[in-house]
């Protein structure tokens, strides 16, 4: 992998990269051999520490500390929710609403399929602002900041409403979805359009604001204005 393609930031403390979708932010527990940027970076920089995390299939921002004192500074910004994230998909469907904030409690690995799935009673508290911002033909692009980061959080609320993400396999699997959208299915899409277009944290050193912004790839271009 050529870092250069992908770095957006390094310095002594930090590297933030805009991960390509299809890359494992960490190893996986099943198959250690994926391809993962963890081990990626390690290669090349020494020893990295894992702050957050994105899905396999998304794309964008992703922080690594490069030293124990960044790590847990990072963590305390990520635990106290001092971090700003802006991700933005394109949706089949449109929303009802110009902007909602979504409050369903979800349970990760919730049933065989190993989905995120809402649930009042055991699930826990995830929150998701989400802004649409422009209608083309059957899709809407949207903006969403997470207020929690639970796994899926995002592909699971936006299912939920019955706004499937354009090119998501797993949470397509809903029959609904299928009968919906019978005309659009995830395969005909080779990626997933959820991107975690920036992140806004407090260096861990220095405690200054620092705003890190991954360009949309190629494939969701056209349907960003």
């Amino acid at each position: 992998m050529n870092f250069n393609d992908f770095v957006l930031f390094n310095d002594d403390d930090i590297i933030v990269l805009n991960k390509p979708s299809g890359w494992l932010s960490i190893p996986d527990g099943y198959d250690p051999a994926q391809p993962n940027l963890k081990l990626a970076l390690a290669q090349e920089f020494g020893r990295i520490w894992v702050v957050h995390r994105l899905d396999k299939l998304t794309s964008g921002v992703i922080l690594y500390a490069k030293n124990e004192d960044a790590h847990r500074a990072l963590n305390e910004q990520f635990s106290r929710r001092i971090p700003t994230k802006n991700y933005r998909a394109v949706c089949h469907g449109f929303p009802v609403w110009e902007e909602k904030t979504i409050r369903i409690p979800l349970r990760v690995n919730g049933d065989r399929y190993h989905r995120t799935v809402p649930d009042e009673i055991l699930g826990k508290p995830a929150i998701s602002r989400v802004v649409l911002r422009h209608k083309c033909e059957r899709h809407s692009a949207l903006d969403i900041f997470p207020k929690t980061g639970l796994t899926h959080q995002i592909r699971a609320h936006l299912s939920a409403y019955g706004l499937p993400i354009v090119g998501d396999p797993l949470y397509w699997r809903a029959s609904q979805m299928k009968e919906k959208f019978n005309s659009n299915s995830p395969i005909s899409y080779p990626y997933l359009f959820l991107h975690a277009y920036s992140l806004e944290i407090l260096h861990p050193r220095e405690q200054k604001p620092m705003q890190f912004i991954a360009p949309v790839p190629a494939y969701m271009q056209d349907f960003l204005p």
